[in-house]
């Protein structure tokens, strides 16, 4: 039987599934809200979930946002390793704190996971 407890029914209209109660969406709004969501950061990640109705779109939203997560750490990563903010660092140095690698590992990897 279905261990989860959740049945998947079609609507009222008999054209969109549903699990719950909640339609299950299509891959066109889990596309959507997963772009908005990775361009956007946590904005686009709030706007998007809170708006979704389905399960697709709300899935798509956190999916971008663990992009984003991972996208910033990259981001960050490839700065220090280039020393593309020398003068920043020049200049402010004296206030930043101190570069550790796991400060990068742990967005790319807590960002991975709501990736999957």
């Amino acid at each position: 039987g279905n261990t989860s407890g959740r049945v998947v029914r079609r609507s009222a209209t008999g054209s969109t599934p549903e699990v719950g109660g909640v339609p299950l969406g299509d891959d066109i709004s889990f596309v959507g809200t997963f772009v908005v969501s990775l361009l956007f950061n946590w904005i686009g990640y709030l706007v998007c979930f809170c708006m979704a109705r389905s399960i697709a779109a709300r899935s798509g939203a956190v999916a971008g946002f663990g992009m984003a997560f991972v996208k910033i750490a990259v981001l960050f990563k490839y700065l220090h390793d280039h020393g593309e903010y020398a003068d920043f660092f020049a200049q402010y140095g004296d206030r930043m704190p101190v570069y550790h690698e796991w400060a990068v590992w742990v967005p790319i990897t807590i960002g991975s996971l709501f990736f999957l």
